[in-house]
């Protein structure tokens, strides 16, 4: 019988903002991978979560690593992936296993917690009902000087993960 795929939201910044559902699916999952098991420790140790293998699947991990989480789940067991901040999938690792856990029939369950994105429009006194979420932008080259320029001509609010400084000297 197979099992379960957890996609976790994660605190940013602070872990008064964990859920008491993210803690009860950490706390009940056979295995959790995560984007670096040095952060993702912090967080269960904090919370005092010690039952739980964790193991890292950071982004740049090779195909079959990926597809090794799909397979603990095809083998019955509570699976989880949790990133450093924020969900997964969303301008963090995640969209692999996503893709993956489709395509071997496998719909995962997204456990919210905060959001980046959320926190910033709540704040924001010049969004009304219109935005646009571009992530992370390319780091150099043209393809980045023409990310930047669309964002930088764009009539709408604009949020990149990585150039919010940089579209200002531009």
């Amino acid at each position: 019988m197979p099992g379960s795929l957890f996609l976790i939201g994660s605190p940013i910044g602070n872990l008064g903002d964990v859920t008491k559902r993210q803690l009860r699916t950490l706390a009940q999952l056979d295995v959790l991978y995560c984007e670096d098991t040095r952060v993702t420790h912090k967080l269960i140790t904090h919370f005092g979560i010690s039952k739980v293998n964790l193991r890292s699947l950071p982004d740049d991990s090779k195909a079959s690593a990926w597809k090794k989480a799909i397979h603990e789940v095809d083998a019955g067991r509570k699976v989880g992936f949790i990133t450093d901040a924020g969900m997964p999938g969303i301008s963090d690792p995640g969209r692999k296993l996503v893709r993956q856990a489709f395509e071997h029939g496998i719909t995962p369950q997204v456990i919210p917690g905060c959001s980046a994105l959320g926190t910033l429009l709540a704040a924001c006194p010049f969004v009304d009902n219109t935005f646009a979420f571009h992530g992370f932008i390319p780091k150099t080259g043209g393809k980045r000087a023409d990310a930047l320029k669309a964002v930088a001509d764009s009539r709408i609010p604009v949020n990149c993960v990585n150039c919010s400084r940089r579209i200002a000297r531009s």
